[in-house]
């Protein structure tokens, strides 16, 4: 996996940092920070990939419950990333070409444009990645480095229902509560932790998916 900081990363810092600076900040981010414990569960210091995590909660935040609207005209740059999204993307190397990448929850299927370092599996993907990136060019362009799942996770969505069209930010919030929960006890069968979130998005607390605001 490649961990170089991807293109509009320096960006979306930027436009975060904008966004919640101010006295108030503190106020205007709690029902947030809340929300995201509910769903997710609390990001802890000595969790493996806290940096990572730490950002993914804040471009959440910022792009996914649409709090960057009120500061996204201070500047123009920022329209760039504006439109950036994330799914959770089985990863699928091709020989002398871009990767393939095909999102397990929003079913998006692209050629992937950001560096791939696995290797083609005889069958099936190479690796489960969360991206967040936008759409250049018929291609996905990463923003952020890649959160890898368990590749065994893959399988699992494969033999789900489909997912509910409707509430696609609601499984993402799941799973990605099942793979904090993982990366915290290793040695739990990835089955066992994911499996559940998977079936259902009922397992995270009821709610609007994007764009919402908190009460």
């Amino acid at each position: 996996m490649i961990d170089a900081a991807a293109p509009g990363a320096a960006l979306l810092d930027a436009w975060a940092a904008a966004t919640f600076s101010g006295d108030d900040a503190a106020v205007r981010l709690a029902p947030w920070l809340q929300r995201w414990r509910d769903e997710v569960g609390e990001v802890r210091g000595d969790d493996p990939e806290f940096e990572a995590w730490a950002t993914a909660r804040t471009d959440w935040i910022l792009l996914d419950m649409g709090q960057g609207a009120s500061t996204l005209d201070r500047d123009p740059a920022w329209r760039e990333v504006a439109d950036a999204w994330v799914g959770l993307f089985e990863i699928w190397p091709t020989d002398g070409g871009p990767a393939w990448i095909r999102d397990r929850i929003g079913g998006a299927c692209l050629p992937y444009g950001g560096e791939v370092d696995v290797r083609r599996e005889p069958e099936g993907p190479a690796a489960l990645w969360e991206l967040r990136g936008v759409v250049r060019h018929g291609m996905f362009v990463p923003c952020r480095p890649a959160i890898a799942y368990p590749l065994v996770v893959a399988g699992l969505f494969a033999a789900a229902p489909p997912v509910d069209p409707t509430r696609p930010a609601r499984l993402l919030q799941a799973v990605r509560r099942a793979r904090l929960a993982h990366a915290r006890t290793p040695r739990m069968d990835p089955r066992a932790a994911f499996a559940p979130a998977i079936r259902s998005a009922e397992t995270i607390a009821a709610g609007p998916d994007r764009r919402t605001t908190a009460d």
